[in-house]
């Protein structure tokens, strides 16, 4: 790629943070059946800070096939906030991470009426991404931390500091994998970048294991963990790597985007050029191209669990960063489905 390119990538890096849970098997309460049914997608649109634009919730249809937008305004009276970066359903509550208004925001998944705006106030800002298990929700907070949300009073007990810039995490066992990505520190090249393995019981943090450089993002299936390091978006191009449980780290290939689902991991790569989509079987390491069309320059991907159908987002237009997007969903093995359109800056699904 050249490095304009990667510019690029860089730019809207701040759009593909990690918008799933940590596959924990907790009970889903009974008074959102329809959503966990599969009957409802929930799209998070980034906005455009540069065009004051704010991000907002898009709300997908399954059943009937039509999309409402600004679900989270119609239903309070105002916008989510500014660069809303991640989102995750836990137990009965939609918890979403806005960037640049610095607020966690705990909304009713099915009203979409805000139950409680949180505001860190200690340690850390300026939330990223997010996961959860067992009653706790832990998120990024983009100046250096990990907070640790209790669900129960929803307010931040615990802190850890790590690197610059931390990024996307998951859940793997007891621990905590968080892609710390110094993606920021130009000056040190984005050198410092690795992933922190952090005890979930003791929140402590057990290991920094180097991936590569700019580990932003990361994916995993509760056994499994996946990095994508971004590069230096000069020479260095973005790569797929597997984090074992022994701390090692197994390159893979090529890639800018991911989601998994189950013992399947689906990627996009060159997404900014001319993309490729490939599912990597995870047990097997076999890897097979998807056709996927219809799509102009795609900006997020997420995989469906209740059907297996795969959503991508993408700009209508190319780059256009301040017009509202589309999501295509497709079958497991490629074939189109439907298309929605959605909010401007469609940066990630939850299911």
């Amino acid at each position: 790629m050249k490095l304009s390119k990667y510019f690029a990538l860089a730019l809207c890096a701040l759009s593909f943070t990690a918008c799933s849970d940590d596959d924990d098997n907790d009970a889903r309460p009974d008074d959102v059946p329809g959503f966990y049914a599969g009957k409802t997608v929930l799209v998070l649109n980034n906005g455009n800070m540069s065009g004051n634009i704010p991000g907002s919730l898009s709300s997908i249809d399954m059943a009937t096939g039509t999309v409402t937008n600004n679900v989270f305004r119609e239903a309070n009276g105002r916008v989510l906030g500014d660069t809303p970066q991640g989102a995750i359903i836990h137990g009965s509550k939609l918890y979403v991470a806005v960037t640049q208004s610095d607020i966690i925001e705990v909304v009713n998944p099915v009203t979409m009426k805000s139950i409680q705006t949180i505001k860190p106030t200690g340690e850390g800002s300026s939330p990223r991404s997010l996961t959860a298990k067992d009653g706790y929700v832990y998120v990024t907070m983009f100046d250096g931390y990990v907070a640790r949300i209790d669900t129960l009073s929803l307010s931040i007990d615990k802190t850890l500091k790590l690197g610059p810039c931390p990024e996307e995490l998951g859940i793997a066992g007891n621990y905590l994998y968080v892609a710390v990505s110094d993606g920021y520190n130009t000056s040190n090249n984005c050198v410092d970048g690795y992933v922190s393995k952090i005890n979930i019981p003791t929140f402590t943090e057990e290991a920094k294991i180097d991936a590569g450089i700019n580990t932003n993002k990361l994916v995993t299936n509760g056994r499994e963990v996946f990095v994508i390091c971004t590069g230096n978006y000069k020479d260095v191009n973005p790569t797929l790597k597997r984090i074992k449980s022994d701390n090692s780290v197994e390159p893979l290939f090529e890639a800018a985007l991911m989601a998994i689902n189950g013992n399947t991991l689906y990627t996009i790569n060159d997404p900014y050029a001319t993309p490729t989509y490939w599912a990597y079987d995870i047990a097997s390491g076999k890897k097979t191209e998807l056709k996927l069309d219809k799509l102009i320059t795609p900006t997020a991907i997420g995989v469906n669990p209740a059907t297996n159908n795969i959503f991508v987002a993408s700009y209508s237009i190319p780059f256009g960063y301040k017009e509202p997007c589309i999501v295509n969903e497709y079958t497991a093995s490629g074939s189109f489905v439907d298309q929605y359109n959605v909010g401007i800056g469609a940066g990630c699904f939850v299911f």
